[in-house]
């Protein structure tokens, strides 16, 4: 059923793609977000599914097509597509391992 597949992705998700890109797609000074409308509407499933299976050139994206399966693909794409209803209109990324001042990361996530 399409839960199943959804929470399929989920489970993926969590385990390939939660740390770059945030536990609800929010995206990371190291990833873009993904649950976002802007993303969500302009980016169709196919293009989703080629972004994880060949990823990004000149990023951090890996390709994922050689570790998962078409069908995981799939599950993967029908959980970032079901953000869409809700999906923000403007991402708040998260700041995994920073803490203010003298925080990881770029002057304008430490606070200074």
């Amino acid at each position: 059923t399409d839960a199943e597949v959804i929470a399929e992705g989920a489970k993926l998700y969590s385990v390939a793609c939660s740390h770059c890109h945030g536990p609800e797609g929010q995206g990371t000074p190291i990833a873009p977000a993904l649950n976002v409308q802007s993303f969500l509407s302009e980016t169709s499933d196919q293009a989703i599914k080629a972004i994880i299976s060949q990823g990004v050139p000149d990023t951090r994206m890996p390709a994922w097509g050689g570790r998962l399966t078409d069908d995981q693909l799939n599950a993967l794409v029908s959980f970032i597509r079901a953000w869409e209803p809700t999906a923000p209109a403007v991402a708040q990324p998260s700041r995994p391992g920073m803490t203010g001042r003298g925080g990881m990361g770029p002057p304008w996530l430490r606070g200074q």
